[in-house]
C-alpha cells in the first residue's frame, strides 16, 4: 500500500525542558538540533501521522516550549491552552 501521509512538526525548547526532551526518543522520525552553543535552545522535528498525541506532549512541557510548525498545531496547543485557563479561574 501507499504510505500514510505525514505531518512535519517542528517545535523548540528551551529552559529545563531543552536539557530533558533530548535524553528520550518520543518518535522514531524524532532528530534535536541545539540552536545554541550552551544547549539551552533545541528544535525537535518529527514527521507524524496525526496531532493529537503531540499536542498532548506540547502540552506537557507549558511555556519551555513553542510550536515553529504546522500551523494547525500551534492552533491545537493554543485552544486548548485557552481552555485550561478558562477551567482554572
Amino acid at each position: 500500500g501507499t504510505p500514510a501521509e505525514t505531518i512535519d512538526v517542528k517545535v523548540q525548547f528551551d529552559g529545563y525542558a531543552a536539557r530533558v526532551v533530548p535524553e528520550r526518543l518520543w518518535h522514531e522520525s524524532q532528530v534535536v538540533k541545539e540552536l545554541n552553543a550552551k544547549g539551552t535552545r533545541i528544535e525537535v522535528t518529527m514527521s507524524l501521522a496525526n496531532l493529537q498525541e503531540v499536542t498532548r506532549w506540547v502540552l506537557s512541557w507549558g511555556s519551555c516550549a513553542k510550536v515553529i510548525a504546522p500551523a494547525a498545531l500551534a492552533k491545537a496547543v493554543r485552544d486548548e491552552a485557552k481552555l485550561i485557563a478558562q477551567n482554572s479561574k
